[in-house]
Order: structure tokens, then sequence, then C-alpha cells
């Protein structure tokens, strides 16, 4: 188990300059219900990715509302405007 957990942190990192990627591991993290192992790196991708979301706008319909969802679960101000 542990193998696995440090598996899925090293994921993360390698995908940090890859906001998509982030947000559908962070999605899958979460659907699967062991995002709790991840909350640092989880945190930090997040925080990464609000403090980028306006440099990165050719997200298509499905990632922005993944961005909006996993934003606003994380407790970051969103709007469509």
């Amino acid at each position: 188990m542990e193998e696995i957990k440090e598996e899925a942190k090293r994921e993360l990192l390698a995908k940090k300059n890859k906001p998509v990627e982030e947000l559908n591991l962070i999605d899958v993290l979460e659907r699967l219900g062991v995002a709790y192992h991840f909350e640092k790196e989880i945190e930090d991708a997040v925080q990464r990715i609000y403090e980028a979301c306006n440099d990165h706008q050719d997200y298509d319909l499905n990632h922005t509302s993944l961005l909006f969802r996993i934003l606003r679960q994380h407790g970051y101000p969103v709007s469509c405007g």
C-alpha cells in the first residue's frame, strides 16, 4: 500500500506544470476516496492551479467545469466572470 501511495505522490509531482493532467489526477483520487492520503500534495497542486488559472485559457468545457468544481470544493473563490 505504501508503494502505491508513493507512486501517486510521484505522479502528482510529475504533473506539476500540466494543470489539466493534475486536475484529472486529483479528480480520480477524490472519486476513488483515497484523496485523504494525499491532502498536502493535493492542496499544493490546487494552490498552483488556482494561481495560474488565468494563464491557461485553453481548457475545454469538461476541464473548465472540473476546475471550477475542484476549486470550489477546496474553498477557493471562483466566478464565471
